[in-house]
């Protein structure tokens, strides 16, 4: 009778035990190491200047190709533009990276993060003044 009392009590233990390592096994497939969340940081953080640089490279394309005196002006204050865009990206990153500094993944990762979203902002802004420049030029 007691065999029977301890096979009752374990018998749930064990149900249980199986029901959690399948559910442990499923989760694993999703979950990444801090070193596959670090790589997708630094390879989005990659895209992100990738596709700044593509599409400012356009836009200077874009007015050299036109070649007038309007054109030269904004091609002027888009280095100027860029540049300040830059020094205010480090800085704002740096204040991130530094307000992380105690955070699991560590403070740089937070400034990548930072930088990819600025990237990402500044190709939006980008692309909207190419396009308006292709309509004030009709091109």
């Amino acid at each position: 009778m007691i065999k029977y009392l301890k096979l009752i009590l374990i018998f749930p233990l064990i149900i249980t035990f199986y029901q959690c390592k399948a559910q442990s096994d499923k989760v694993d497939d999703q979950t990444k190491s801090t070193i596959e969340v670090r790589a997708d940081i630094a390879q989005k953080l990659t895209e992100s200047k990738t596709n700044l640089e593509e599409v400012y490279n356009e836009s200077v394309e874009f007015l050299d190709s036109v070649g007038t005196s309007d054109t030269e002006n904004y091609k002027l204050f888009l280095f100027k533009s860029q540049s300040g865009w830059k020094k205010y990206c480090e800085g704002k990153c740096k204040i991130a990276e530094y307000q992380s500094r105690d955070a699991a993944q560590g403070g740089f990762a937070f400034y990548k993060i930072c930088m990819t979203e600025l990237n990402n902002k500044r190709t939006t802004e980008l692309k909207n003044l190419l396009k308006g420049w292709k309509i004030e030029f009709n091109n």
